[in-house]
């Protein structure tokens, strides 16, 4: 039977320890203390090295969940990954993504190995010019996922940045701040003709929220209110962004 050979170059280190019949991974344990204070990350000595019987295996460290849920510490690089030919100890990198230091005791189970199988020396990289078509194509980051929700019934975000963006590039600023509130969408979505923004407003009045008066009734018309920003603004760029929908 091949086995999994594990050399201690630490003489206090602790056998990784497969905790069920069913685990997919053997849990690794730190070797000495060791603090971790918020945001801060270190990698942790294991004591162990390790030897796989065949070329196109791995590992691959992984987190504990009960660290990650309980204290935010987790493996920074996860999943991190051990060659087949890597023969020094393996070391975890754990950072501490909670709100308050967290120490490893010496012997705590800190990370999970898991072995696996590589395709990647079974295939020779090439270089080509063009790739096969598919029905997917280029799409990715959420392409196939839930469209965006609409701010108002009926009126889609694409539709709202369109009825913006329409007014842009002619002397225009850009959209800075918008506040809608329940009662603002509700009454814009029952008005049986969007109110336009009054054309004589004063200048500063506009330039509070941000947006300027070919903007405003852009969004008018799109079906989303605009209403002053309750706090003191001075300039277009110390305005907020709130949607309370």
């Amino acid at each position: 039977m091949e086995t999994i050979k594990l050399k201690r170059v630490r003489p206090e280190a602790i056998v990784p320890t497969i905790a069920s019949e069913g685990a997919a991974g053997a849990d690794l344990h730190a070797t000495r203390k060791e603090v971790l204070k918020p945001g801060e990350h270190k990698l942790i000595h294991t004591g162990w090295s390790v030897e796989m019987p065949e070329r196109d295996m791995y590992i691959q460290i992984v987190p504990r969940s009960g660290l990650a849920l309980k204290h935010g510490v987790t493996v920074l690089n996860s999943p991190g990954t051990i060659d087949s030919d890597y023969r020094g100890e393996i070391g975890v990198i754990l950072v501490n993504h909670g709100q308050f230091a967290f120490t490893i005791q010496p012997g705590e189970r800190i990370a999970q190995m898991i072995v696996g199988r590589s395709l990647t020396q079974a295939y020779p990289l090439e270089e080509v010019t063009e790739l096969s078509e598919t029905d997917r194509g280029e799409g990715g980051f959420g392409s196939t996922g839930v469209e965006a929700q609409p701010l108002v019934p009926g009126v889609s975000v694409l539709e709202a940045a369109a009825a913006v963006s329409a007014t842009e590039g002619e002397g225009q600023p850009a959209v800075s701040s918008v506040t809608t509130s329940t009662a603002d969408i509700t009454s814009a979505a029952t008005t049986d003709a969007p109110t336009p923004a009054p054309t004589d407003a004063p200048v500063d009045t506009v330039q509070q929220v941000g947006v300027s008066a070919a903007n405003a009734a852009a969004l008018s018309d799109a079906g989303i209110a605009i209403v002053s920003d309750p706090a003191p603004v001075t300039s277009t760029t110390d305005a907020q962004v709130s949607t309370n929908v």
